[in-house]
């Protein structure tokens, strides 16, 4: 295996660990690994996962990530195509005296990682070359 690939693996598994062990548990944060290979492109999509998620959650927040595109709102994919790292929780929103929502509820979404398609390819390319 091709050193560069296992020393750019090796960083990025210790960065996700790093942002992830001081995280409180009274507000569970999910890691979700989304690939962007062009804004509001169908293949865009989640490809790995760290924590606690149902399959209903998880495609509640694919869900609002392609809203997010769809919408041009690119504040989570700012760095272009690549992989992001994203730590996900859980606003239930917020209601008036009333029990009407103020702001319905969302998945808050915080960039913490980020890698070019470069480094994914290049890691591919090593793998095909040892089969």
């Amino acid at each position: 295996m091709d050193p560069r690939y296992q020393e750019a693996k090796r960083k990025w598994e210790q960065f996700v660990q790093e942002e992830t062990a001081t995280w409180p548990s009274d507000k569970p944060v999910i890691i979700v690994e989304y690939s962007v290979f062009g804004m509001g492109w169908e293949e865009n999509g989640i490809y790995g996962i760290r924590g606690k998620v149902s399959i209903e959650q998880l495609q509640s927040i694919e869900a609002q990530l392609k809203t997010d595109e769809e919408i041009g709102e690119q504040r989570h994919m700012l760095k272009g195509e690549g992989d992001y790292l994203l730590a996900v929780t859980y606003d239930d929103g917020e209601k008036d005296d009333y029990g009407r929502y103020i702001h319905s509820p969302y998945w808050d979404m915080s960039v913490i990682g980020f890698r070019t398609f470069d480094e994914v390819m290049a890691r591919r390319v090593v793998a095909e070359e040892k089969h």
